[in-house]
């Protein structure tokens, strides 16, 4: 086995690899592959990273991934050894060869300003508010139809010692790939509105029902919280609600599941839990 790491300021290499024996194989000695990856932490809370991994057995690379982040926003880009697939009109994705090829995998954008809310205080800063928001967009580059994004908005209202109100939903689109059809080229006519910014807003549109649906931006879940601070209690109640799926004889329907919560704990012992 081969490990080793390397330090200098601001950077760190890692290189390990083993050589081992399996038992019951067509051989008796393998590789594990080669795996490489280096950090830079760089001044202004800038983070990169990067992964290869080498299939020494092969002769092939298997992977390759880099990351960056800076405060509230990260990006990535993979690429990996796998089947390629094609677009096809009638059986959508299918293989283009039976071979693994090292391609583009996928390919990543997401922002969350969790670290730093939005933030308002009154009465000598007895009175909280807090505004969250966070979003990441997800592109599949061997099915493109895959690639998704999704968005996260929640406030809290908080009075010191006394209660917290939270409220808070999450919306996802499975069809983002549509707002980029035309560079791709892909065989296909997208249905709704190829504007990202009106499915948005059409999402919003609680007074036009029609206009709403035609929306490819679908409510996950609503959640509701209400925390009560009593010295040394605790009492948290929550309420959420998801679609789910239903079949009622040949017929498909969404409906709204509720979830109540209620729990109440005593601070000064952690493990005692109601």
């Amino acid at each position: 086995t081969f490990s080793s790491t390397f330090n200098i300021p601001y950077t760190k290499f890692s290189l390990s690899t083993k050589y081992f024996e399996k038992e019951n194989a067509s051989k008796k000695w393998f590789w594990d592959p080669l795996k490489f990856t280096t950090s830079f932490s760089l001044p202004f809370n800038i983070s990169l990273s990067q992964e290869y991994i080498y299939n020494i057995e092969d002769k092939k690379n298997d992977k390759y991934s880099i990351s960056f982040s800076w405060k509230g926003l990260s990006a990535f880009y993979n690429m990996n050894r796998e089947v390629p697939y094609k677009f096809d009109p009638v059986q959508t994705w299918i293989p283009a060869s039976t071979e693994k090829k090292f391609i583009p995998h996928s390919l990543g954008l997401s922002f969350s300003n969790g670290s730093s809310p939005f933030e308002i205080y009154s009465w000598k800063n007895r009175i909280h508010f807090q505004a969250f928001f966070s979003s990441s967009l997800h592109l599949n580059l061997v099915r493109l139809t895959d690639s998704y994004f999704t968005f996260a908005p929640k406030i809290t209202f908080k009075i010191h010692e006394f209660m917290d109100i939270s409220f808070g939903a999450t919306s996802r689109n499975d069809s983002i790939i549509k707002y980029f059809g035309n560079s791709f080229n892909l065989p296909i006519t997208f249905q709704g509105e190829t504007n990202i910014f009106k499915d948005i807003l059409y999402s919003f549109f609680f007074w036009d029902k029609e206009k709403r649906q035609l929306s490819d931006f679908k409510l996950k879940s609503i959640n509701f919280e209400l925390t009560h601070h009593l010295k040394d209690w605790t009492m948290t109640i929550s309420y959420s609600i998801k679609p789910t799926l239903k079949t009622v004889g040949n017929r498909k329907t969404y409906n709204f599941d509720p979830t109540i919560s209620f729990f109440v704990q005593w601070n000064p012992i952690g493990d005692i839990k109601v």
